[in-house]
């Protein structure tokens, strides 16, 4: 099997500063048989920390862009085609304008549809849990904001599907009284949330 490798190259001052890069290699390594960088369209600091491949071997990479001096961090979403040729970008700023960042990525390999999560910084609840779904075109089909009780730190850290439509997110939220806990949920196909559960350790902290 192929290789892909994401991360983020500097492309010289003057250009668009640091930019997505995406490396193909094969199976017996050597140098590189596909590569690219691509901005996220703010000529900032844009860095990858997930990447899923979906059943047509399309790569898709989610991850931080930072929009100064507007939004600073957003979340950033790409879709590359197995030749590394980029296909399409996605941005989403929460209205606090500050402090998005995917952490976690996940393609259904039926329908070709991409979920995305991390953490969104919202005026009304701090930083939560944002979940975005969209087609493998692009085309946003969903989207929920998650929040535990008060004004506390929420941050998705991984995201799991199952094979029925089910999305799963787990991480940690912030609570008076016991600090960071596990916090995970699932949500359906149409992006309801079915049930959130939490988890402190024995010593409450």
């Amino acid at each position: 099997n192929n290789i892909y490798v994401a991360g983020h190259s500097n492309v010289g001052s003057g250009t668009t500063y640091f930019d997505v890069l995406i490396m193909k290699y094969a199976p017996t390594g050597g140098a590189p048989t596909n590569s690219t960088t691509q901005d996220a369209g703010f000529s900032g600091l844009d860095t990858p920390h997930a990447m899923a491949l979906d059943a047509s071997g399309n790569i898709f990479v989610g991850g931080q862009a930072f929009n100064a001096p507007v939004h600073e961090e957003d979340y950033v979403t790409m879709k590359f085609n197995n030749n590394c040729v980029h296909q399409w970008t996605q941005t989403y700023s929460g209205d606090a304008e500050a402090l998005d960042r995917i952490n976690a990525i996940a393609v259904d390999q039926v329908s070709g549809n991409v979920f995305v999560t991390g953490r969104s910084k919202s005026l009304a609840s701090s930083e939560d849990y944002y979940t975005i779904a969209y087609d493998n075109n692009g085309a946003e089909l969903w989207n929920d904001r998650y929040t535990s009780s008060g004004v506390g730190f929420d941050e998705a850290t991984d995201i799991q599907l199952s094979g029925t439509g089910f999305v799963y997110l787990t991480g940690y939220s912030y609570e008076a009284g016991t600090n960071n806990d596990y916090t995970t949920l699932k949500y359906d196909v149409a992006g309801n949330l079915i049930w959130d559960t939490r988890f402190d350790g024995p010593s409450g902290l």
